[in-house]
């Protein structure tokens, strides 16, 4: 066992922080706040080193119990640590300024390269026991705090400014992995559930999430000297951002020995290369409540990171002028030898829900007392000279103009609000690219039980990132004139990653005895673009105020790449639903849209709504799918096809719905569906021996289709 592991990053501290300022002078607020808190910082993890690993031919390793391999060769990078918790508020008979962020966490470590060369034989019996377990892990980030900032302001004073900000802790990014390289001769023995003969791997880190954020401000203020109520309140809340994917390394493996596994999904070889997975943009949650004054609520759902890109996955099984010894594994879903490339998928966008309330209530302000109704100070020792402008004086001080020519202030007209809402929802991060996965095998190959093909050769794009739910939601009492605005806008998509070339060349003997068992399937899929996530943009108002919602375009489909196979010696397949050779390439599809809606109304009482659908994204393009065969292909089951190329585009998105319930004017366009992606070129070229025996199984066939298009909205 050899194995260097670096430190993980400590976690960042809790912060607290409060205030409480009020005034005592009687009818009037002079206090003030200002609180700013920031959780703390989680620290990054430390890098690991080098892994070499030899042991020499002759040589014998046992081990017994599950997950302890022969040979255990890693290289793992330490991960950050999580951001602190801050909770920040504030109490203010006047004015309250608070702004809060949770902590950051720390960057993951980077792994480095991991090699082993064994000549040894090699027996373990129990689960995830493999024969070589090696290893480059690279360490994910940290996940971004917890923020939670607050104010509650209530005064009698005529202009009263609250402002409320917070963010939710950013997600730390995750770091590399590096080469694993695996040379393996003699013999290998497992028994054990998913315990693989070699097991090469190379994992980047992932990004970590964003933190939650919840940003709240209450506001109570009194009236203007006119009876208006022109207070200020602001709340603006952002989720935390993910951290970025890294991207992988290589993962190769050249095997000249005898591989033999017993256990479902045990696969006698596995190379694998996973690029890092985008973070999660944070939840964010924005309220505000401000009953006699005007409000700004924004808020901003957590942005999903981008994902990290694959390696290249290469397993080489003996050489032209020296075969290979035997691969036999004995379990459902155990492979003969799997080589994947995957890039990461990109981070979902956080959901971002914004409220706001207001509810101003009619002035009470009383119209100034007559001269004749004011009691005056008796028998206070003071001539009566010096209350001639007794009256007014105290009207002054009351603000009323107490002169013969006054007039009451018209409530109604004086109590205008304010209202403006603005909700922005987080995007989901971009997918991670797959890259080549390459199998030359040179021996034969024996699989016996169901979903065991004899070679598995994938490279795959990571999805894109979903837009997440975006909720804007306004309320203002109708008692009395009053404006708002609301605006909601549904985040962005992440597009698809393009899958990898896929090579194959097999020159040998495979069989399988089992049902859905191929004899050789190569795919280079595309990845999925990522969905508009729903946006819901309520308001409770009238005389002037207007609504605007604007969805957005799904995730572009990502492409498939080109898969070459040549196949030589034999190849039969006995099962049903297992299919000769395949290669295909596939296009993914595209995201479905959201809607653009735009509604408003005036004094006047005349309404208006548009809404506009957008159009669905493209699926992605499928790529070229070759087969080049001699030898002997032979299918015994049902709907066992003996040679298969195909090239798939993916389909089209679908373009938003749409609806409208304006009072007196509406205008609505539907979008249009996403175009489908395009089928590729598509060549066999055949001098083999084909025979199929069973029900609807083809001997060879050659397809290339066009993705569908999307529906319109």
């Amino acid at each position: 066992m050899s194995q260097l592991i670096g430190g993980g990053g400590g976690n960042g501290g809790v912060n607290v922080a409060a205030g409480l300022s009020f005034t005592s002078s009687t009818g009037a607020g002079d206090g003030n706040a200002l609180l700013v808190g920031i959780g703390g910082f989680g620290g990054g993890g430390q890098s690991a080193g080098m892994v070499d690993v030899f042991v020499a031919d002759g040589s014998s390793i046992s081990a017994n119990g599950d997950e302890r391999s022969s040979i255990f060769a890693q290289s793992v990078g330490g991960g950050g640590g999580n951001g602190g918790v801050n909770v920040s508020q504030g109490i203010a008979s006047d004015a309250a300024l608070g702004f809060g962020l949770g902590g950051v966490g720390g960057a993951g470590g980077a792994a480095q390269t991991v090699t082993v060369n064994s000549g040894a034989d090699l027996f373990t019996n129990g689960r995830e026991a493999h024969g070589i377990l090696a290893q480059s892990l690279g360490g994910g980030g940290g996940n971004g705090g917890l923020n939670v900032s607050g104010a509650l302001t209530f005064s009698e004073q005529t202009s009263v400014p609250t402002l409320t900000f917070g963010m939710g802790g950013f997600g730390g990014d995750g770091n590399i992995s590096a080469l694993v390289d695996v040379t393996q001769r003699g013999t290998v023995v497992t028994q054990g559930d998913q315990a693989h003969g070699i097991f090469a791997q190379s994992l980047a880190g992932g990004g970590g999430n964003g933190g939650v954020n919840i940003s709240n401000a209450l506001n109570f203020s009194g009236a203007t000297d006119n009876g208006a109520y022109q207070s200020l309140s602001m709340v603006v809340g952002i989720g935390g951002h993910g951290g970025l994917g890294a991207n992988a390394g290589n993962a190769s493996v050249t095997s000249f020995g005898d591989l033999f596994t017993s256990g479902h999904g045990a696969h006698g070889i596995l190379a694998q290369s996973i690029g890092g997975g985008g973070g999660n943009g944070g939840l964010n949650f924005s309220g505000n409540v401000a009953k006699r004054s005007s409000l700004v609520t924004m808020g901003i759902g957590g942005f999903g990171a981008g994902a990290g890109n694959a390696g290249s996955a290469t397993v080489l099984r003996g050489e032209e002028n020296e075969a290979a010894g035997m691969i036999v594994t004995d379990g459902v879903g155990a492979i003969g030898i799997e080589a994947t490339s995957i890039g990461g998928g990109g981070g979902n966008a956080g959901a971002n829900i914004v409220a706001a309330l207001v509810l101003a209530e009619e002035g009470t302000d009383e119209p100034a007392a007559d001269d004749e109704d004011r009691e005056r100070p008796r028998h206070s020792g003071v001539d009566d000279e010096v209350f001639t402008n007794y009256d007014a004086v105290i009207a002054e001080l009351n603000g009323r103009n107490a002169t013969e020519d006054s007039e009451p202030a018209e409530n109604d007209s004086s109590q205008s609000r304010y209202a403006v809402q603005v909700a922005i929802g987080g995007a989901g991060g971009g997918a991670g690219n797959g890259a080549e996965a390459r199998v030359d095998n040179y021996g034969d190959i024996a699989t016996l039980q169901e979903r065991s093909h004899g070679i598995l050769a994938q490279s795959i794009g990571g999805g894109g990132g979903n837009a997440a739910l975006n909720v804007a939601l306004t309320f203002l009492d109708e008692d009395a004139e009053h404006r708002g605005l609301n605006l909601s806008l549904g985040g962005a998509t992440g597009d698809g990653g393009i899958g990898g070339a896929v090579n194959v060349v097999h020159d040998g003997a495979i069989e399988t005895l089992a049902n859905d068992s191929y004899g050789i399937l190569a795919q280079s899929i595309g990845g999925g673009g990522g969905n508009v996530g729903a946006t819901i943009d309520v308001e409770e108002a009238a005389d002037g105020d207007l609504s605007i919602s604007l969805g957005r375009r799904g995730g572009v489909g990502g492409q498939g790449g080109a898969v070459d196979v040549i196949a030589n010696g034999s190849i039969v397949t006995r099962g049903d639903r297992s299919w000769g050779v395949l290669a295909q390439s596939l296009g993914n599809g595209g995201g479905n849209s959201g809607v653009t809606s735009i509604a408003g109304s005036t004094d006047s009482d005349a309404s208006m709504n548009f809404s506009f659908g957008l159009e669905g994204a493209d699926g992605g393009d499928g790529g070229a799918a070759s087969i080049d065969v001699q030898g002997l292909v032979v299918t015994e089951g049902t709907d066992a096809h003996a040679v298969f190329a195909q090239s798939v585009g993916g389909g089209g998105g679908n373009a938003g719905d749409i609806g409208s319930d304006a009072a007196s004017i509406a205008f609505s366009l539907g979008g249009d569906g996403g175009i489908g992606g395009i089928g590729g070129m598509v060549d066999i070229t055949s001098g083999a021996e084909v025979m199929t025996t069973g029900t609807g199984a083809i001997g060879i066939f050659a397809q290339s289709i066009g993705g569908g298009g999307g529906n319109g909205g």
